[in-house]
């Protein structure tokens, strides 16, 4: 029998950088000592040491199969690792009495925290680095083990939560003092110094109860204006509500004492909420239209609102626009409140769900913001379970470290990006934090994610997207039943332009280069993505001309979403624009938009069009959005070329996870096969997550009558021919320049296909197999019911695109 510790010993010689000769022999116990002192000669001992308890705290080695014992101490717990730890202590086998091993060599009695990446070591002791301030600190939070298990029970999936959320609130190593121009600390917030050296800002206070130290603070020390908002507080126990503080006064006394603000101060008994309005006789407002206005980077926020946070950060993490106007943001969050204002997203989310959606938008802000510091080392210092559960009487919370401290609530503060690294330095080593915490999390890293540093500043003109487009990260099959309910937060960061262009093309070369020209014309600052199915390649004509080319395999998208979709997924990530505007070879172009799209998604005015399925539909979108309607208008948009798309919704809707949990088959049996078509699939999924569509009079369907529309305006910017169109379409007409024929390439061989029209001939196991691998489409796995094939094929011939 090999001793455990030697297995463990191996596994962690495996996983340094430096390389062994190892004679492999049958051990005891107690020749596993002087195994782990014949390795300490080669390696570290403390970092062999950190990998053994690593894997001890997963249940790895020695100790695997067999949990602690109750009232064991949990010292083996990793620090910062996403340990899982068996639900239940189980007795240990039978086994013959040996001697005892002689005790390893002691690891330090202290040691100092540190911020690796992913920070997957933890330390059996550390030292708190400021043991007498009572405030949030900076730096890696000691966050030490409990010495006794206080709760009754042990669920993996906390402890793995928790290390998540430990992860995404340690600051960043490069983020100092020094680089912020020196901390400031008060209460719950830590702030870099260099975030205050403008003047013209103004802070907003969201949740403020009878006193807010936090408004007096920016007030009385920086001369900052500020706004406080509260709807639940009565202002007759609350001074600054009711108005009856000295206000503007230009001096006051020590900080601490009478309230007093010496910049002026508007108090609001309004809330904030995701929507604005009356909800259960209180008002409420967005973040949004609060700092609607304003210039980049300057508002202060701070957020202390019981666990109502999450769908208003959702919005703010969705938004670029908005991060870019913020330059310190504080908050005090809480993970599994289940606050009555989030339940109309959170409504039939288990509790688990809930919380992973609640790390995600905590995840979502550290691509704008870099964390300064929290309340997580004060919160553990002042943690005493021995004392509190000397028993493991005490229930498990809804998240906690591997050691048992739970992050359950805590405050955070962070600084824009752009305060402490303006031009960039750190943006590779974000991009490698970013994706060490995604695979210590169980993801795939980013390939085409850019720290907001790398993006150009909203206020400078934007640039042009790259030749290529970005290699979407490697797909696994996943099967039905591992569809996550929700698809994961998307940061862009600020959008280079309003307005983008998709092409989305496949052969009449001269119609796509007319087209690219005719977008520099009118839309010079617009970035360009042009994707074809299969066909043409125009890789040289955007390295000409600029854009961003990306070939993908033919699967006559237009009638299977899966791809289609996918597809446009990428170009808008690609993109990163506010509106995606897509457009086919048949699109032409006759100026700037003069009509400002004022919905989620809208094309060209189709009358009287119902589609099938309404209150089905609906029912979907109410779990999101309460009280949606998809009405005739939404309807009446025609989703095909010269065609709208906020950036986030289709980053939303057309994900993989809404298409790929979207019931498809049901669609097709109740309707017909036109659902599959992309103008139909497109408006059901975008109503049945709750975005509004509308029709739009920029983009006109040309008819028989070669001058008027039969919908649209006469000027519109866009428009769309029907075959009927007299002499054609006009830009099929085109045939391309001799100087032109170096700016495209014919169809790879490996694409010449049959049946390349067919509808209803998506086989996602045919694709994968094909071309080798999902890029280009849904990574989830689809199957057509056999129901519905034999309704649309009687006789049994179902179409393939061989």
């Amino acid at each position: 029998i090999i001793g455990g510790s030697f297995f463990l010993v191996l596994w962690a010689l495996a996983n340094t950088n430096k390389r062994f000769a190892v004679d492999i022999h049958v051990i005891d116990a107690q020749s596993e000592q002087s195994l782990l002192n014949e390795a300490a000669a080669a390696i570290d001992q403390q970092t062999l040491a950190e990998r053994i308890e690593e894997l001890r705290a997963m249940g790895v080695g020695a100790d695997a199969g067999v949990a602690k014992a109750p009232h064991e101490p949990p010292e083996f717990a990793a620090v910062g690792v996403a340990s899982v730890v068996p639900p239940s202590p189980a007795p240990a086998p039978t086994a013959p009495e040996r001697p005892p091993p002689p005790p390893p060599t002691p690891l330090p009695e202290t040691v100092s925290v540190t911020h690796s990446l992913p920070v997957e070591s933890r330390m059996l002791t550390c030292t708190y680095a400021m043991p007498d301030r009572p405030s949030s600190r900076p730096g890696a939070p000691c966050m030490p083990p409990s010495k006794v298990w206080p709760y009754k029970t042990r669920t993996p999936w906390r402890t793995e939560l928790g290390e998540r959320i430990l992860r995404a609130a340690t600051p960043m190593p490069h983020v100092t003092e020094s680089l912020c121009d020196g901390w400031d600390m008060y209460g719950d917030q830590t702030w870099c110094v260099k975030a205050f050296a403008d003047k013209n800002v103004k802070g907003f206070s969201f949740g403020v109860e009878g006193r807010d130290m936090y408004s007096e603070y920016l007030s009385n020390r920086y001369g900052i204006p500020m706004k406080l908002f509260d709807c639940f507080q009565d202002p007759d126990e609350s001074p600054p509500l009711a108005g009856t503080v000295p206000n503007g006064t230009g001096a006051c006394g020590p900080l601490g004492g009478d309230i007093c603000y010496e910049a002026p101060y508007w108090a609001y008994q309004v809330c904030l909420g995701p929507v604005s309005g009356e909800i259960q006789g209180r008002s409420y407002d967005t973040l949004h239209n609060q700092l609607a206005g304003l210039d980049s980077l300057t508002a202060h926020v701070k957020i202390d609102v019981e666990g109502s946070e999450w769908s208003v950060l959702q919005q703010f993490v969705n938004d670029a626009e908005d991060q870019a106007r913020v330059k310190t943001l504080d908050m005090e969050i809480h993970f599994g409140f289940d606050a009555p204002s989030e339940r109309p997203v959170s409504k039939g989310m288990s509790e688990k769900a809930r919380v992973e959606r609640e790390i995600s938008i905590l995840e979502g802000l550290l691509d704008s913001f870099y964390v300064t510091g929290t309340t997580l080392e004060v919160y553990r210092q002042g943690w005493t379970p021995e004392n509190d559960c000397p028993k493991q009487q005490c229930d498990e919370p809804v998240v906690h470290l591997a050691g048992g401290f739970t992050p359950r609530m805590f405050a955070i503060s962070f600084v824009n990006k752009r305060i402490v690294d303006p031009t960039g330095k750190f943006a590779q080593q974000d991009q490698e934090y970013k994706n060490a915490r995604l695979v210590a999390n169980g993801l795939p890293p980013m390939a085409h994610a850019l720290p907001l540093a790398h993006l150009p500043d909203p206020a400078q003109a934007p640039t042009r997207a790259s030749t290529q487009a970005p290699v979407p990260p490697t797909r696994q099959p996943q099967s039905a039943q591992s569809i996550p309910a929700e698809p994961p937060i998307v940061q862009l960061g600020p959008p280079v332009a309003k307005y983008g262009f998709y092409m989305h093309v496949f052969d009449n070369p001269a119609a796509v280069i007319h087209q690219k020209r005719q977008i520099q014309k009118y839309f010079p600052d617009s970035p360009v993505y042009i994707m074809s199915d299969g066909g043409y390649r125009f890789d040289k004509l955007c390295k000409s001309e600029g854009c961003t080319f990306k070939l993908c395999p033919p699967a006559n998208d237009r009638w299977h979403p899966w791809p289609f979709l996918r597809r446009l997924y990428d170009a808008a990530v690609a993109l990163n624009v506010r509106y995606v505007i897509m457009l086919e070879p048949d699109n032409t172009i006759h100026g700037p938009i003069t009509r400002e799209p004022t919905a989620d998604a809208g094309g060209l005015p189709v009358a009287d069009r119902k589609f099938r399925l309404r209150d089905w539909t609906e029912k979907q979108a109410r779990k999101r959005k309460p009280g949606f309607k998809w009405t005739d208008r939404m309807m009446s948009a025609g989703l095909a070329g010269g065609a709208y798309f906020r950036t986030e919704a289709i980053l939303d809707a057309f994900s993989d996870e809404v298409v790929g949990n979207f019931d498809w088959n049901y669609l097709g049996l109740k309707g017909t096969k036109e659902a599959f078509s992309s103008d139909f699939a497109m408006q059901y999924l975008l109503a049945a997550r709750g975005w509004n569509m509308e029709p739009w009079d920029d983009a006109a369907q040309m008819d028989k009558d070669p001058v008027k529309p039969l919908a649209g305006a006469r000027d519109a910017a866009f428009r769309h021919y029907c075959s009927c169109y007299p002499g054609g379409k006009p830009t099929y007409q085109l045939q391309p320049k001799k100087e032109d024929r170096q700016l495209y390439d014919y169809p790879l061989g490996k694409h010449n296909v049959d049946n390349p029209t067919c509808q209803m001939c998506y086989y996602v196991e045919e694709y994968e197999k094909r071309w080798g691998s999902r890029e280009c489409t849904n990574r989830y796995d689809f199957q057509w019911s056999n129901k519905l094939l034999a309704r649309q094929f009687g006789d049994g011939k179902y179409p393939h695109i061989r």
